[in-house]
C-alpha cells in the first residue's frame, strides 16, 4: 500500500534478479523456488523496491553486513519485522536433543537480541516480532517452539527494548495461503487450514496490531 523499500533477509541465497523470468518459465524449476520468485515479483508490481540479502538473523556479523548494504542502497532503516523462525520436530520434550532445541530457540531468542542491539543507536520507528498463538494455547510436541515465541512476547512486554519505543509481539495463528503450515504440505482447503488466516486478512491485522499501541496481541479467526 505504500510502495515500500524492502530489505528481505534469508539464510539461503536466491538467483540473480536477471534470471527470475527464465526460471519462472522453466518447468524444471522447483515449485518452492517458483513460488518465492512469483511473490517477489508481485511485490515489485505493487511498487516495492527490493534488496535481498543472505543473512542469519542470529548472526551479528551477517546482520550488520545486511544493514550496511541497506544503508548504501536505501539509507536508514526505519522499521523491522522479525519473521524468522524454526519449527523443529513434533517429538515430546524428553526425545528432543539439546542441539535441536537450541536450533529452534536461536532465531527467536538470539535473533531478537541481535536486532535490538544492532539498531540501538539508530532507534527504529517500530519493531514487529512475529510470535505464535502457541505461547498460550500450546502445540503438541512443540514445547521448544512455544518457548521461543514466549521469549518474544516477554521481550515486547518487558519495556527493555533499546532499539525502539514501539515494539509489538504478534501471536499469529496459522495462515492459510503462506507460512509454516503450507510449507509443511498443509492443504489450504483442507479441514486443518480452512479456518486459518487468509493473506489479505493477515495484512490487515498487521496494520491494526502495529497501530494498537499494545506490546502483545493475538491474531486468530478462532473463538478464544
Amino acid at each position: 500500500s505504500c510502495s515500500a523499500r524492502l530489505v528481505l533477509t534469508a539464510r539461503t541465497a536466491l538467483p540473480e534478479r536477471a534470471q527470475w523470468d527464465r526460471l519462472l518459465a522453466d518447468p524444471e524449476t522447483s515449485p518452492a523456488l517458483q513460488s518465492r520468485l512469483r511473490r517477489l515479483k508481485e511485490l515489485e508490481d505493487l511498487g516495492a523496491e527490493l534488496l535481498i540479502c543472505v543473512a542469519d538473523v542470529s548472526d551479528p556479523a551477517q546482520m550488520a553486513s545486511a544493514i550496511a548494504a541497506a544503508g548504501r542502497r536505501f539509507g536508514a532503516i526505519r522499521g523491522v519485522i522479525h519473521a524468522a523462525g524454526e519449527l523443529g520436530t513434533h517429538d515430546p520434550l524428553q526425545q528432543k536433543s539439546r542441539e535441536s532445541v537450541e536450533a529452534v530457540l536461536r532465531p527467536k531468542v538470539e535473533g531478537t537480541l541481535v536486532l535490538d542491539e544492532l539498531f540501538a543507536a539508530s532507534r527504529l520507528d517500530f519493531l514487529v516480532l512475529c510470535s505464535s498463538i502457541s505461547t498460550s494455547f500450546g502445540s503438541q510436541g512443540m514445547s521448544d517452539y512455544s518457548s521461543a515465541n514466549a521469549f518474544q512476547d516477554a521481550f515486547a512486554r518487558s519495556g527493555r527494548a533499546r532499539s525502539t519505543d514501539r515494539v509489538v509481539s504478534i501471536g499469529w495463528d496459522s495462515w492459510r495461503d503462506v507460512g509454516f503450515a503450507v510449507a509443511l504440505g498443509g492443504d489450504p482447503d483442507g479441514p486443518a487450514l480452512r479456518n486459518a488466516i487468509a493473506a489479505h486478512e493477515g495484512a490487515q491485522a498487521l496494520g491494526i496490531a502495529m497501530a494498537a499501541g499494545l506490546p502483545h496481541v493475538y491474531v486468530s479467526r478462532q473463538d478464544m
